[in-house]
């Protein structure tokens, strides 16, 4: 299970430690906050609204276009970013 609903509103999202890594540096560059992540084993994403969650979607969408090879694969990183909008969509 990668996704759980707590408190009624919070959302846990359980993440791979190159998704961690990823939004660690995201998160910090797009001005999000940083204390969504929860380190441990394993890392979480926690997500308090559907708002925050849209956001988050939206702002990986944009940089989502940027990971693609020139044969229109995603790249790792892409990847990493189409896993992440996979689990938070649900």
């Amino acid at each position: 299970m990668t996704t759980k609903q707590i408190d009624g509103l919070m959302e846990e999202i359980i993440l791979t430690e190159k998704e961690y890594e990823f939004l660690q540096h995201f998160l910090s560059k797009n001005n999000f906050p940083i204390e969504i992540l929860k380190a441990g084993v394993p890392s979480k994403l926690v997500l308090d609204s559907d708002d925050m969650a849209l956001k988050l979607v939206d702002l990986l969408g944009d940089e989502v276009v940027l990971h693609f090879d020139s044969e229109y694969e995603p790249t790792e990183t892409g990847c990493i970013i189409e896993s992440l909008i996979d689990k938070i969509n649900g």
